[in-house]
C-alpha cells in the first residue's frame, strides 16, 4: 500500500485531472477546485506533491484518499 500511495502521489497531476477534471484556478504548485475561490486545494508539484485539503469540509489526505473522496 505504501508503494501504491507513493506512485499515485508522484502522478498527482494526472490523477487529479482524471478524477476532478480541470481546476477552477492554478496557483504555483497547487490547483483549486470547489466553491468560492476553490475550497479544495491539491498540491501538484513540490515537497507536498499529492496532498490535498478541502477547507469547506476539513477533509484531506493523499492521492489515494482523493480518489476515495471523488468516488
Amino acid at each position: 500500500i505504501k508503494r501504491l500511495r507513493e506512485d499515485l502521489n508522484a502522478q498527482a497531476e494526472r490523477v487529479t485531472q482524471y478524477y476532478l477534471g480541470d481546476p477552477k484556478a492554478r496557483s504555483g504548485r497547487t490547483w483549486h477546485y470547489g466553491t468560492n475561490k476553490g475550497s479544495l486545494v491539491v498540491t501538484i508539484h513540490g515537497q507536498k506533491q499529492g496532498l490535498w485539503h478541502d477547507f469547506q469540509t476539513n477533509e484531506g489526505g493523499d492521492m489515494l484518499s482523493l480518489i476515495q473522496y471523488a468516488m
